[in-house]
């Protein structure tokens, strides 16, 4: 009976000390991994240069290439056009020519200045549209709005300076207002136009449409 209480006796004391061992080695944390309470290296990154951040933000070779090649994508179809379509674009472009040649004359009156000019606007705004066209199916040439626009700078311009032609007048807004639309087209900031509400394009639109009804 005595050595049957020694013994035990031993076994509780071995498993004690087991315990006390084993938890001098490792500590017991409550529900998280023995790895999170280990130290870890420290790790500085050094700051980039300016040379370094220059560097990393300048295009490559390729990426110049391909924003060059986005700006005319005319080159991405034309190599692939097939010759049997050039009938039916011609009958197209003969039918759209046809609406387009008094619509230009038109308009022409509508910015103040004589009917030839509503024609040479049309005919150029469609042979340059097409080295930047992403859509075979749209023409490009004076419209209602800008036309009144431009006539209204004609004629302000003219009261001050009576001595300029018209058309002088709306040449050099064309290239300021090309320059200006050139820039941003460029440097892709064509998100701006989801800043201006739709209620404020409607209704600037469907006034115009009202002034040059009225004024007809």
């Amino acid at each position: 009976m005595c050595s049957t209480g020694v013994a035990r006796h031993r076994t509780y004391s071995s498993s004690y000390a087991f315990l006390n061992e084993t938890g001098s080695e490792k500590k017991i944390t409550r529900g998280e991994s023995v790895f999170s309470v280990s130290s870890a290296d420290t790790y500085l990154e050094e700051e980039p240069t300016a040379a370094e951040w220059i560097r990393e933000l300048s295009p490559s070779g390729p990426d110049v290439l391909r924003y060059v090649r986005n700006l005319f994508p005319f080159t991405h179809w034309l190599g692939r056009y097939n010759a049997q379509w050039l009938i039916g674009d011609l009958v197209a472009g003969i039918t759209v020519g046809a609406v387009v040649v008094p619509q230009g004359m038109a308009y022409a009156q509508l910015a103040a200045l004589p009917v030839q000019f509503g024609l040479y606007s049309s005919f150029m705004g469609v042979l340059i549209y097409w080295l930047f066209a992403t859509s075979k199916d749209i023409t490009i040439g004076p419209v209602a709005v800008m036309s009144t626009i431009t006539g209204n700078v004609v004629l302000a311009a003219q009261a001050t300076h009576p001595n300029i032609p018209g058309h002088v007048i709306a040449s050099a807004l064309a290239v300021v207002a090309g320059a200006i639309v050139c820039f941003l087209g460029l440097v892709r900031l064509g998100w701006l136009v989801d800043l201006i509400s739709l209620t404020a394009i409607s209704a600037f639109m469907t006034g115009s449409a009202i002034n040059i009804a009225a004024g007809q």
